[in-house]
């Protein structure tokens, strides 16, 4: 239909060119039929259906189009054209407006309704009076209002043909009675003199939706039933050279290949079948397809990744209604783990022997450290009853003096057994793992510490400390005796102790680093003795006296202490540096927690 043949408006001749024109009056061909006219040919035709009276008639058009206002160009007429057909009357254009099978609505640039068709009153329970004249946004739900003016005005401002709404955006008109439902909206746009008009054509879609509804119910319900279910389904040709006729989605899972790869590829579960288990596999299929028993049985698979994958499978064979066998239908559950325990239940048995070996080594360094740790401490007791003795005996001081002596004696000696006590039961008192800020506790151990760092003028310093899983008490332990011995053996300098950890893969590598007397590693006259590593024996230590010759208190518990804390932590502990007149570093490692925190900078 071009331009010409809609100016004259020629009456319809036969039954098939009434058809041609509602069915391109239907979405979405309404497009097609605006797309096809020149401005004003389709002016003319819009102003034909509107009834006399209405606001928006106007001035009958020229008989010829003015090609410097069509906004689309005039497609050639087609060669096989007879000539136009005779004219059509206002009443008959009106009648094919009428028998649209979708409701049609035209608005101005106000946002005014005006014109409508039957289906329009129809579908949304107006009738056309109630509608020309009004607002389109009667017929958008009240939710949508304010949003469908602004959109309709963008609209106007850059108008071409096009549906309505973005693509899977839900669209819904008001009836009458208030009730919503779900359209689809084509919109097509005409320049008048009058203004701009815009014709949309909506479709009810209700139906439609329902439909859609149920089969996404049906498709849920299938998903649940096949492709939810902790297994591979399948069906398979009765014949080998075959491929797969069905795979579940749950191949991806178990073998890393997609569906596509397994359907089409009709040797690919051939190849990944593992070559121990081919012939037997052969004969078992075999003997399915010939008496058509049932197949079951447990198999295994190559991964794409590599991994040998245990798959325990059941089919049985789908006949027709005749009795012919069709295919097999089956079932394949990934037994992997099942196979690895038992696997390593085997092994374990195997190496029970070995277990028990180890076990009884460990037992008999246990008892080894044990009686070592009863040796030391006898030595130590019996030096303190020692000493106690000489203070008894002591000759030469008053009874007040002497009684002072004693109870300094025992007063060590009581801190002597309890750190022993602290010493052996660390596995005991250190079972409650709790998170905590290492920044916090350090703080603590600085606050109980600060009258003497107050009087020698040291200063405690940290960074980048994270967040743990430990036992507080006893970390807070480990930091009080590394600090107070940075105190306790400082140089002839106010002492400086510097607190950091740093990341290392699973663990946190914590540096505990002082100004103090530091340790010579090697001594030249007895070469075979790692000063460094003597260190954390129990009742070892390196200075008796600090630096202008007094003498420090100690029993040599504290660092045998520390390290056997952090052992019961699973870390390590060590001296990283240290130099005479320098200062020392101590080392050591904790687990670090798997969703750490960035670390905490002072």
């Amino acid at each position: 239909m071009n331009d010409s043949e809609i100016a004259t408006m020629p009456a319809l001749s036969t039954y098939e060119d009434a058809v041609a024109i509602l069915q391109k009056l239907s979405a979405p061909n309404v497009e097609l039929l605006w797309s096809e006219l020149s401005e004003q040919a389709a002016e003319t035709l819009l102003r034909s259906l509107i009834p006399h009276g209405s606001e928006a008639e106007a001035e009958p058009a020229p008989a010829s189009p003015d090609p410097a206002r069509s906004s689309i160009a005039e497609p050639d007429p087609p060669e096989e054209s007879t000539g136009s057909l005779p004219d059509l009357s206002n009443k008959t254009l009106l009648d094919i407006l009428e028998s649209a099978p979708d409701a049609m609505v035209t608005i101005d640039g106000h946002g005014t309704i005006v014109l409508v068709n039957i289906q329009t009153e129809k579908m949304f329970g107006y009738d056309r009076t109630e509608m020309r004249g009004k607002k389109i946004e009667m017929l958008v739900p009240a939710r949508y209002h304010k949003k469908h003016v602004q959109k309709r005005r963008g609209f106007f401002d850059e108008a071409r043909t096009r549906p309505m709404g973005a693509a899977g955006l839900p669209l819904f008109g008001v009836r009458k009675d208030g009730r919503e439902f779900p359209v689809e909206i084509s919109l097509s746009p005409l320049k008048t003199d009058h203004g701009l008009l815009v014709t949309s054509v909506i479709r009810d879609v209700t139906e439609r939706k329902a439909r859609e509804a149920e089969l996404a119910k049906a498709e849920l319900r299938y998903r649940s039933l096949v492709e939810e279910i902790p297994a591979v389904t399948f069906m398979a040709a009765l014949d080998e050279a075959k491929s797969e006729l069905y795979v579940s989605p749950q191949i991806v899972d178990l073998l890393g290949f997609t569906q596509r790869e397994w359907l089409e590829d009709p040797v690919l579960w051939h190849r990944q079948l593992h070559p121990e288990d081919r012939e037997r596999w052969h004969i078992e299929f075999a003997r399915t397809c010939a008496t058509a028993q049932p197949f079951r049985s447990v198999y295994r698979f190559i991964a794409r990744d590599g991994r040998v994958v245990w798959v325990h499978g059941e089919a049985k064979v789908i006949r027709d209604a005749g009795g012919r066998p069709m295919f097999l239908q089956g079932v394949a559950f990934d037994i992997t783990r099942m196979k690895n325990a038992e696997e390593a239940l085997i092994q374990l048995n195997r190496t029970l022997e070995e277990r028990v070996a180890d076990r009884t080594a460990a037992l008999n360094a246990s008892n080894e450290a044990l009686a070592k740790y009863g040796t030391d401490v006898a030595h130590e007791m019996s030096h303190h009853l020692r000493d106690l003795s000489e203070a008894l005996s002591e000759k030469n001081v008053t009874p007040t003096k002497r009684l002072a002596n004693v109870e300094s004696f025992c007063a060590e000696m009581v801190k002597m057994v309890n750190g022993m006590l602290e010493f052996a039961r660390v596995s005991e008192t250190a079972k409650r793992f709790d998170r905590f800020a290492c920044a916090d506790l350090l703080r603590e151990v600085r606050t109980e510490l600060q009258r003497d760092l107050d009087a020698c003028g040291g200063r405690i310093t940290f960074r980048a400390l994270p967040n743990l899983l430990a036992h507080r008490e006893s970390l807070k332990a480990v930091f009080r005796n590394l600090l107070s011995n940075a105190i306790k053996y400082r140089a002839k300098r106010a002492p400086k102790v510097h607190v950091s950890a740093a990341r290392r893969e699973d663990e946190w590598l914590f540096s505990v680093r002082d100004n103090g007397m530091g340790v010579e590693r090697i001594y030249k006259h007895t070469p075979h003795i790692d000063k460094w590593e003597r260190l954390f024996g129990l009742f070892k230590r390196d200075h008796v006296k600090d630096a202008d010759g007094r003498a420090i208190a100690g029993h040599g518990i504290g660092l045998a202490y520390c390290r056997r804390v952090v052992e019961h932590h699973g870390g390590k502990m060590w001296v990283g540096a240290s130099e005479p007149g320098q200062g020392t570093t101590f080392c050591f490692t904790l687990p670090a927690l798997a969703d750490a925190t960035p670390p905490a900078a002072e």
